[in-house]
């Protein structure tokens, strides 16, 4: 049995899920730890917290279509960084997912990756906790506010 988060990783977590649920248009939602894959899938990733069209709610199944899939976010874990900074940056890359954003509170920093072509990101942004991550299109005019995130 894997231990559960943090109370620090879900703090962060739970804050960026509500500003983002503040901010999105009435037809993008916010969901926590569901999985993005195929239906058929035997491996998947399940991120934090994703945005995806309000539809998806209504659908049956355990998998959200990663081709409709807008953000993932992880809040890194210290138990096993390299499965979100590298294995699930893979992952969402080849998805084909516009934007990752990965929170880590081991150093304080924020990544944006966005802009995914031949399964690799091809633009990074990066801050610090205690500056605002605004992200790209498709969430023009929505920006993160980090300065009460954590760190471990």
């Amino acid at each position: 049995m894997s231990p559960p988060p943090s109370k620090k990783h879900n703090g962060i977590t739970s804050r960026i899920q509500n500003q983002l649920a503040a901010q999105l248009p009435e037809e993008l939602i916010v969901l926590q730890t569901q999985s993005a894959g195929e239906d058929d899938a035997v491996d998947f990733a399940i991120p934090d917290t994703m945005v995806v069209p309000q539809y998806v709610e209504d659908e049956e199944g355990n998998l959200v279509d990663p081709g409709i899939t807008e953000t993932v976010v992880e809040v890194v874990s210290p138990s096993n960084p390299e499965n979100d900074t590298h294995t699930k940056l893979r992952e969402y890359a080849a998805f084909g997912i516009p934007i990752y954003l990965i929170v880590d509170p081991r150093d304080g920093t924020v990544a944006l990756w966005c802009n995914p072509e031949k399964g690799k990101y091809q633009e990074l942004r990066t801050s610090k906790f205690g500056e605002a991550a605004a992200p790209p299109s498709p969430l023009d005019g929505v920006t993160i506010d980090t300065s009460r995130f954590n760190t471990y």
